[in-house]
């Protein structure tokens, strides 16, 4: 896989490029018109080469926020056994926005803190550790707690410090192709009669 090194804020990064996970999202979300503000886009045409920046990824990461609070119907349907993975796992950044979703999915399978934040490569540098979340979103799975987590592993956005297994890689992966396989199956179906029981939910008692 080929490396780009992009200077930002005084520091050099590096960037792997897209994968084909994040491509076909990406494209989605430009499709479903979440990339129609943004300044990158000459004739209307997406062009895969302006994420090849920080910033760039960072749009694609805001975007997938936004598109997980528009597509709550979602996460009904997303595999429970990766969605255990990753919770499993712990935080994905220590940004608040990405450690808060992560508590709520640990707080959905009655994951304790104390066990993930012991065990976690950051815990020196966090400010959230072994701190519980309280509130009606420990009810139901949200969406976009799902994408704020799952979403930073698709762009390899972790920190250095944080060593990623491949089967937490693989099932945030897979839970980012359901996503957009469930989003095609409800835009089919719209207005059509749901095949499917409408009164199934996953919550915490589905382990």
């Amino acid at each position: 896989m080929v490396e780009k090194r992009r200077r930002e804020s005084g520091e050099a990064t590096v960037l792997k490029d897209l994968s084909p996970f994040v491509k076909a999202f990406a494209s989605h979300l430009y499709s479903k018109g979440y990339f129609n503000n943004a300044n990158f886009l000459v004739d209307n045409k997406l062009d895969f080469s302006y994420f090849d920046s920080k910033y760039g990824r960072d749009f694609i990461k805001s975007a997938a926020y936004k598109f997980g609070k528009d597509h709550q119907e979602i996460a009904q349907w997303l595999s429970s056994k990766n969605l255990k993975t990753v919770a499993l796992f712990g935080c994905p950044s220590l940004d608040k926005n990405n450690v808060f979703a992560a508590k709520w999915l640990r707080k959905i399978f009655k994951i304790q803190e104390d066990t993930v934040c012991s065990q976690c490569m950051l815990k020196d540098s966090c400010r959230h550790a072994n701190k519980d979340v309280w509130g009606i979103a420990a009810r139901n799975l949200l969406l976009v707690h799902v994408m704020k987590v799952i979403i930073v592993y698709n762009l390899d956005q972790v920190p250095p410090k944080l060593t990623v297994p491949d089967e937490v890689r693989d099932s945030a992966n897979k839970l980012l192709e359901e996503v957009l396989n469930e989003d095609d199956i409800h835009s089919q179906n719209a207005g059509q009669p749901s095949k499917r029981n409408k009164n199934a939910k996953y919550t915490c008692t589905d382990m």
